[in-house]
């Protein structure tokens, strides 16, 4: 919900206004103190996949302003690996993922809300794109799981780097 000084001045919410590049800060200062934590916690997980930058860029609608994760070889012409949405009624993570490595899961390791987001995800050009609304931490851990799995870093890999 946007913030009261905002919609008592009349302006747009700092995720709304395209003229204005918004910080972290004030994007996610925009939802719930309940999203703030999920979105925090989603936000700190993502940093810390193997060589990630955060950038925060506009997107157009529905999307607005979020926050792009991509790896070092990745262009900005290329999707990121994953996308916050800062969307104050409904924040979200997208992720796309590619048709190929989908094709390859076992249906069902994952839950059925997990198979049902990839069965209905957007498919465009070889990548399914799958949203994630933050509304819990629990599919989230799936999602997370899902991204470093397709980026090759699994759990076991992340903590045998961490313990040389």
């Amino acid at each position: 919900m946007p913030s009261q000084s905002s919609k008592q001045a009349g302006q747009p919410t700092a995720w709304m206004d395209r003229f204005r590049t918004p910080g972290a800060d004030e994007l996610i200062s925009g939802l719930s103190e309940t999203d703030q934590a999920i979105f925090r916690d989603v936000r700190e997980q993502l940093l810390t996949l193997e060589d990630i930058s955060e950038s925060i860029l506009w997107h157009g609608l529905p999307w607005r302003w979020a926050f792009a994760y991509r790896t070092g070889g990745q262009s900005e012409a290329e999707p990121a690996t994953a996308y916050l949405v800062p969307n104050p009624e409904l924040p979200q993570l997208g992720l796309p993922l590619s048709v190929g490595f989908v094709a390859g899961l076992k249906p069902r390791r994952l839950s059925r809300p997990s198979r049902e987001r990839l069965v209905h995800a957007t498919r465009v050009a070889g990548l399914l794109w799958t949203e994630w609304d933050l509304t819990s931490r629990a599919p989230l851990t799936e999602a997370i799981e899902l991204l470093r799995e397709a980026a090759g870093e699994t759990a076991e890999t992340k903590d045998a780097g961490a313990a040389v």
